[in-house]
């Protein structure tokens, strides 16, 4: 180490909030030391900009964070069989959706929601590279290339006057021949207007 280079270090050394400031740039390396990565990381920008936020857009932050880890559930979920699970609500409801919304752990069984959860969390370990985040990139699962590749009109669709599912799926049996698929809502509030997502472009607008 030369002069130049021992000096910045003495520097970082005596000064604490210069060196937690630059430790909380790189927390991964802090691993070995938890108590001083927790502190570390209330220094990080992302940490003071998130602790500035009003309750109310807490709350807004919550919310969309749930409903980004909603959608990573049901891409999991495409991946594994889900017989058991289906069997089993349907045992309990027949074709009663409205029933079928309302089922508690009860009603379903631990056993069988932990189940369903193993297989999602096996999921996630299981996989070795980044997966796609979008439904039209999966080489596996159920997805309508038909109504992704009109997303666009869908999701303008249901800007508009058709808030729901249900209206959302006559309007695009109406007007794309297509049905609407249950996820494509929460899609919708987690990335916005699909004609924003490059890899929607890339696939669909070109065409």
């Amino acid at each position: 180490m030369n002069k130049e280079a021992s000096s910045e270090l003495g520097q970082l050394i005596v000064s604490q909030d210069k060196l937690l400031t630059v430790l909380a740039q790189n927390l991964e390396a802090l691993d070995d030391y938890p108590h001083l990565q927790a502190y570390a990381g209330k220094k990080h920008p992302n940490m003071i900009a998130y602790n500035k936020l009003s309750k109310v857009q807490k709350q807004e932050f919550y919310e969309t964070l749930d409903e980004r880890l909603g959608w990573i559930a049901y891409e999991l979920s495409q991946e594994v069989k889900l017989d058991f699970l289906v069997n089993r609500a349907a045992l309990l409801v027949g074709d009663d959706l409205k029933k079928l919304s309302s089922l508690t752990i009860a009603d379903i069984g631990a056993d069988t929601i932990v189940k369903y959860l193993n297989l999602l969390a096996s999921g996630v370990y299981a996989q070795v590279e980044r997966k796609p985040s979008y439904p039209w990139m999966a080489e596996k699962g159920r997805w309508d290339p038909k109504f992704w590749a009109n997303s666009h009109l869908a999701y303008d669709a249901w800007k508009t006057d058709y808030s729901s599912h249900y209206k959302l799926d006559m309007w695009c049996q109406d007007q794309l021949d297509c049905r609407a698929p249950q996820s494509c809502i929460k899609f919708f509030k987690a990335f916005g207007d699909p004609r924003e997502i490059p890899e929607w472009s890339e696939k669909y607008e070109k065409k």
